[in-house]
Order: structure tokens, then sequence, then C-alpha cells
């Protein structure tokens, strides 16, 4: 079934954001709870988040391609190289000389190439970890709505304790979240708990170049690679998450999240309170702002990683006065034939051999 959410261009935020910016005080608990006002709670975890999202463009954008650089010099050194037989003593000398200053040059290339990508993986990690923080921030929210005798066991997590509260409804809630949850979950909990790590890979296509990521996870075998767990592999082939469909899919699903505890609250209040809670005409003084978040997500090309094709897929449509995320959708995609993979492995000293990301073996 396909789900749409409409954004008005007057509150480029969310629709969660209206209802939170317009609550009578006299319906919230949060001081009880030490807790911020719910919309404050709103408002930092939303600010990290799209800060997360402008944190991977700033990376991907400033980025170099070092690939090219790189395929020139490795040729250089081989055609010298293979001189080397034929020469004389002192031209021998010249060329070797002119072999160690190349790969003086590989190795300082290789050493910028790893600065910007560490920096480039580790805005990918902060994003991931805002939208998790985010889901754990909505019970926060929940939380604020009932007063703090509501239950009376310590129980820590603000999820169980609205559970005890209203178990239908969070239950309900979670089920709702649970598809986009159990993608994100896995792989902000591997990187916490499990030493893995994030790689870079990048494709080169006849239709351009497609920036992506990997968790690195270790097989029964000892063979690192991407975590199978979470990169279910493709026609026998290892996979990884493209930038172009990654943004896209946690952008639409950020805005569902958002929506669903709206109509959370809305059930909430309405039940409790019998309030309905106008939303209308609240305007967010930072639209322009966010939606050049969207419109940069928006631009990104459907050209995914080749398992990614087979996937349901996010879209996000920009009109006149309005911005509509839908999932999934029947977007139509860019489909290439030829391919040239350049990817890292951080290794770990102990491990020796690797899977490679879409490699096909001959």
């Amino acid at each position: 079934m396909k789900k749409k959410i409409k954004i008005m261009n007057d509150n480029l935020n969310t629709d969660l954001y209206a209802l939170l910016k317009n609550l009578p005080d006299n319906i919230l608990y949060h001081q009880e709870h030490g807790l911020r006002h719910p919309l404050g709670i709103y408002n930092i975890s939303f600010k990290r988040v799209t800060s997360g999202f402008k944190g991977v463009f700033n990376s991907a954008n400033t980025r170099e391609d070092f690939s090219d650089k790189k395929k020139g010099i490795n040729e250089d050194i081989k055609k010298l190289q293979g001189k080397l037989p034929s020469l004389e003593n002192e031209e021998k000398q010249f060329v070797e000389k002119r072999i160690e200053e190349l790969k003086g040059q590989l190795k300082q290339i290789s050493q910028q190439q790893a600065t910007e990508d560490k920096k480039t993986l580790d805005s990918v990690k902060e994003l991931l970890d805002s939208l998790m923080s985010f889901i754990d921030d909505t019970y926060h929210i929940l939380k604020c709505f009932f007063p703090a005798n509501s239950v009376t066991k310590d129980i820590r997590f603000a999820d169980k304790w609205m559970e005890k509260v209203e178990k239908r409804l969070i239950i309900d809630y979670k089920n709702k979240l649970k598809e986009y949850r159990d993608i994100l979950a896995p792989i902000v909990n591997k990187i916490k708990h499990n030493h893995a790590r994030l790689n870079r890979i990048s494709l080169k296509t006849e239709l351009g170049q497609i920036e992506g990521y990997y968790v690195e996870g270790v097989d029964s075998k000892g063979s690192l690679g991407p975590d199978r767990e979470i990169h279910k592999q493709f026609r026998n082939q290892e996979t990884a998450f493209s930038l172009n469909r990654d943004l896209k899919f946690h952008l639409v699903n950020f805005y569902f999240i958002c929506h669903h505890l709206k109509v959370l609250i809305n059930r909430i209040i309405k039940d409790k309170h019998n309030l309905q809670i106008d939303t209308n005409n609240v305007t967010f003084k930072n639209s322009e702002e966010n939606f050049d978040i969207i419109k940069m997500v928006n631009a990104l090309p459907n050209l995914f990683f080749p398992d990614e094709i087979n996937k349901s897929q996010p879209e996000i449509l920009i009109k006149e006065n309005e911005v509509e995320v839908i999932f999934p959708s029947k977007t139509s995609l860019l489909l290439y034939t030829d391919i040239e993979i350049n990817f890292v492995a951080t290794g770990d000293g102990v491990s020796k051999s690797f899977r490679l990301p879409y490699w096909i073996s001959r």
C-alpha cells in the first residue's frame, strides 16, 4: 500500500511540529518527569537529525575523487618498473628514484583519501545515530502527557514506561515503526556494541558515480566484509548502501515517524481531555533552511547499487504549495551496464581475508 504525507510550504518542518507548537500547558506533565516541554525535546532532536543530513551532504560534496589520480600513478610506476631490467646503472638509479617519488605521492594521496573517507563516514554514522535517538525521544515526548505516578515502578526506558500506561496504543505505534527500525537499529547497535565499522564504496558507471558505504562484519570463516545480518546477499554477491537511495529512504521515513507520533498524540489528547488541537496556520521560521535539505535529498539521482533496484523505493515530490513524501513508490530508476568498483576495507591487523561488495569472481 502506498503511503503519502503532505507537508505545506509554510511549515516545512513536520505535522508533528504543528501539533506540539499549539499544545495547551494544562495537559502536560513534563516537569513531573524532569523533562523539557515536548516541543523542546522535539526541537533538539529534530535539529540533530537535520544537521545530520547536512553533514553528510557537506562531506560528500567537498570530497575529492582520488581514484583517477591513484590509478594514473600506479600505471606510471608499473611502466617504470617494466623499464628497469633494460637500463644501465645511472639510468636505473634515476628511474628507481622516480619510482620512490611516485610511491611517496601515492602514500600521501592515500592518507588524504583516508581523512576524507573518515569525515564522510563519521557524518553518516552521526545521521544514523540521530535518527535512532529521535525514535527514542518520541517515547519521552509521549511521557509528557501522563502524570509521573501513572507507573509506580522505577522503569528506566521511556518506551517500557509507556507500555505500562498505554500498552495497546504503544504496541500499535511500535508496529508502525517496526519495518524502518528493524533496518536502522541493527546498524547503530553493531557499531556501538560489536566493533563494526563503516567502510566506503563507490561505483563508477556510464551514468555517473554512486557513493555509498557498508557495515563491516565477520562471517563464520573469519572473513571481513559487509555484515550479512545487515547486507543481504544479491545473486551471491555482497552488498552495500548507496547514499542516493539511503538519504531519501531515511528522510522519507523520518517524516513518517513524525506523522505516526502526531496521530498517536492526537488520540491520547482526544481520549484523555476530549480536545482537538488546531494545527492550521502554524508557521516554522526556518522553513527555507529545512526546504533546502529536502531539495538536496530530492535532487539525488535514482542511480542505485545493483541490489537496491529491487527494493521498495522512497520518493519526494516537490509541488508549488507542498512537499509530498511517498513510500513505497513506483519511481523510475536509472539503469547501467558497466561498473568500476572502488572500496575501502579497514582491517584489524589479524584478519587475512576479505569479502568485497559486488565483486564477481571469474
